[in-house]
C-alpha cells in the first residue's frame, strides 16, 4: 500500500459488503482490510495504487485497484470477518477461491534477468 492517509477501499464499501450498521468493529475492519491488501500484495508481487494513478505513471510492479481485485479483497475481508476465531459451530473454510480466481490476471512473475 503506498499512501497511509487515505485508504484504498473506502470503510463504508467494506461495512457494506459484510452487512454491518454499526461503528463498534471500524477498527478492526480496518485491520482486516490491511491485511487483505499486505495478502494481495504478497500473492501477486504487486503493489496496489489508488486507480487514480493511470498505467502511463505506474512503475513496473504497480497495479490500480481494478474493480475485479475489489471484489477480492472483498471476499476474503469478509471471509475473515465471519471466520475470526478458530473454533467455531460451522466447519471453517480456506479463503474464498473466486479471490483468487479474480488476481489471477495481476500475479507478477519474476523471470529474473533477461540478456537482450
Amino acid at each position: 500500500m503506498t499512501d497511509d492517509t487515505e485508504p484504498l477501499l473506502s470503510p463504508q464499501l467494506v461495512k457494506t459488503h459484510i452487512r454491518l450498521t454499526r461503528d463498534d468493529e471500524d477498527d478492526y475492519l480496518a485491520l482486516l482490510t490491511q491485511a487483505a491488501i499486505a495478502h494481495f500484495e504478497d500473492h501477486t508481487g504487486r503493489t496496489l495504487v489508488s486507480y487514480g494513478n493511470f498505467p502511463d505513471k505506474l512503475k513496473d510492479d504497480e497495479v490500480p485497484l481494478y474493480s475485479s481485485i475489489t471484489w477480492g479483497l472483498l471476499l476474503l475481508i469478509g471471509h475473515w470477518y465471519e471466520n475470526r476465531e478458530l473454533t467455531t459451530e460451522k466447519p471453517l473454510s480456506q479463503a474464498p477461491a473466486t479471490t483468487y480466481d479474480l488476481w489471477a490476471p495481476f500475479v507478477f512473475y519474476h523471470l529474473g534477468d533477461a540478456a537482450p
